[in-house]
């Protein structure tokens, strides 16, 4: 940023000719492949992993509306249920340290049915730049480079939970986010508490309705009320 601060005040400035501007450009371009082979040396090949699918041995198939239809209405269901099961409105959510090691376990729990999602060494941390991501729009991130998922503090705490094992899914080496997700669904209702299940369902019928929305919004938009 440094660089490319400097390197335009200098063309604003005319300090800069053609030839230090194309070897500028030059390292420039070198920099950025070597921060490509590193990535992908470090996790970027797991893109060409065979995936979540092939290791619970399912093939994805075509699904209509009246499917997205039943879906959803099964997602509103389990989401009421665990809602409920909060008990008052005013319900707390733990802190993130609680959370980040509650999310440890709940692979933990996981692993008993799905091996594959085995968690070594659990690195979960508050991101640094929180209330940034209310604004460009991310509830976390994987940092390729340090093996660490960072997660957004500042958003309300019942997403908190599936955010982070959502992201411990991409530390496990689920790269696309479909992938990642489907790993934290996993651990999520397999963990013991309900702050989890309540936190999965509610966002895995949110990723379903949304889609209904596209084929027939009215229903989409029915569903919502039945929410508890």
């Amino acid at each position: 940023i440094v660089r490319l601060y400097k390197t335009i005040k200098a063309i604003v400035k005319r300090k800069v000719s053609k030839q230090t501007f194309l070897h500028s450009l030059r390292r420039t371009a070198i920099i950025f492949l070597w921060v490509y082979i590193i990535f992908n040396l470090f996790w970027g090949l797991n893109y060409d992993r065979l995936g979540i699918a092939y290791q619970l041995k399912i093939e994805p198939d075509n699904y209509n509306t009246n499917d997205l239809k039943t879906l959803t209405g099964s997602l509103i269901e389990q989401t009421n249920t665990f809602r409920k099961a909060l008990g008052d409105s005013s319900f707390v959510y733990p802190d993130c340290k609680q959370i980040f090691m509650e999310a440890s376990e709940a692979y933990t729990s996981a692993e008993t049915k799905y091996p594959f999602l085995h968690y070594a060494s659990g690195s979960v941390k508050k991101s640094l730049y929180s209330e940034l991501g209310n604004y460009v729009g991310y509830l976390g991130y994987y940092n390729p480079f340090t093996g660490e998922a960072q997660v957004n503090a500042t958003m309300p705490g019942f997403i908190i939970p599936y955010t982070t094992c959502h992201e411990i899914g991409h530390q496990l080496g689920y790269a696309t986010e479909d992938e990642a997700n489907f790993a934290g669904y996993l651990a999520a209702k397999s963990s013991k508490e309900n702050t989890f299940k309540y936190s999965v369902y509610f966002d895995l019928f949110l990723y379903a309705n949304r889609e209904l929305f596209y084929r027939d919004s009215a229903a989409a938009k029915q569903n919502y009320k039945l929410l508890d």
